[in-house]
């Protein structure tokens, strides 16, 4: 008669290579979705990896282009460049901010892609952003084209709209100021929700400021930083709202609403 087994017999039990296998393909497809969706932006998804300019969180890039053109990138900019037959270059912004300024005596379009649209100009300057899919544009000097499918605009100096998977939004005045402030390493807020304010300095800081009340994120904030002292701001938002931080590893702060 065999001699029985010192473990009891598990009915349906996985082998251990099988459980093992099965544990390797979670933790694969976990780092695989990190890579493409990183926890609260903290880097570079694996899809833009490639981009031919990159910028750090931080760093700001100029890139002379082919046709005269100069391309200045913000922080956190990818940016793809393709020839054009005639000799020039367009632009492809997969992500970030930039600003582009043509010769005044360019005759060559320069053409920017993002998101399903396009922004283009002879003699002019203009900003860009592509965050998340959303597309903001500024005209700061002479006049830019900007396209989505059958719609077309023309911005003048100092108008700028906003576009999407919705189309193009309306064209509105705005102070090209703080727009462009960038380009003098400030970062300047008039009457804007802290909540807009935390969102866009995280574009710029190492770690993260991450608000955990909604009332808070509703504060107005009229101010204006320098983007090499980024880690004033947290102390500002406590000193100036009363609100409660709290240090995290990794660079991360909490902003609450301080206890009664």
């Amino acid at each position: 008669m065999p001699t029985p087994s010192c473990a009891p017999a598990r009915s349906g039990s996985m082998p251990v290579a099988g459980r093992r296998a099965l544990l390797g393909g979670a933790v694969a497809a976990s780092v695989a979705y990190l890579a493409v969706s990183p926890p609260l932006g903290l880097w570079a998804s694996v899809t833009e990896w490639g981009a031919d300019y990159r910028t750090a969180t931080g760093e700001q890039r100029e890139v002379a282009m082919a046709d005269g053109a100069v391309l200045q990138m913000n922080t956190q900019t990818r940016v793809n460049l393709q020839r054009r037959g005639e000799g020039g270059e367009s632009i492809e912004l997969l992500a970030g901010e930039a600003e582009v300024v043509t010769e005044a005596s360019a005759v060559a379009r320069v053409t920017v892609a993002a998101a399903g649209g396009t922004v283009s100009a002879v003699r002019a300057r203009f900003n860009i952003r592509n965050l998340d899919g959303e597309v903001c544009v500024t005209c700061l000097a002479g006049q830019v084209e900007v396209a989505r499918g059958a719609q077309q605009v023309r911005l003048d100096e100092g108008r700028q709209l906003r576009y999407g998977a919705a189309g193009l939004g309306a064209v509105a005045a705005v102070d090209t100021g703080p727009v462009s402030a960038w380009r003098r390493r400030q970062l300047v807020f008039n009457q804007v929700p802290l909540s807009e304010v935390v969102a866009e300095v995280n574009r710029y800081r190492h770690g993260r400021l991450v608000l955990t009340s909604e009332a808070l994120g509703r504060s107005k904030v009229q101010a204006s930083f320098s983007i090499d002292r980024l880690d004033d701001v947290a102390m500002l938002v406590r000193d100036v709202y009363g609100a409660q931080l709290t240090q995290l590893p990794g660079g991360i702060v909490l902003l609450g609403m301080a206890k009664a």
